[in-house]
């Protein structure tokens, strides 16, 4: 793969896991970084073999996609409100909606 083109992927991978969880970039560290969990997220990108890049980059716009179509669908059900202060029911309520539309 061309340097440029890998240093603009990398760059794309690491803006999209600014957009995930916690769980999901540690999810990501665990694949790409078995060893090295703790190592700073730049150098496990940098380190991903050219041949796993773009499923690298796959995986991330997916889960950056999936999260961006969850917040909308909570956002529409639930405005203006902070997921932290959800009672059960209503997180029960949200998870339902959002596992019958397939998201």
């Amino acid at each position: 793969m061309h340097a440029d083109i890998r240093e603009h992927v990398n760059s794309l991978i690491e803006e999209g896991l600014q957009k995930c969880s916690d769980r999901q970039v540690g999810l990501f560290r665990r694949m790409y970084s078995p060893n090295n969990v703790d190592a700073q997220l730049s150098g496990i990108v940098r380190k991903i073999p050219d041949g796993k890049c773009e499923n690298a980059w796959d995986q991330v716009k997916r889960t950056v996609t999936k999260n961006e179509k969850r917040a909308a669908i909570d956002g529409e059900r639930w405005p203006g409100t902070n997921p932290e202060n959800l009672t059960p029911e209503q997180v029960g309520q949200m998870w339902g909606a959002a596992n019958k539309e397939g998201t």
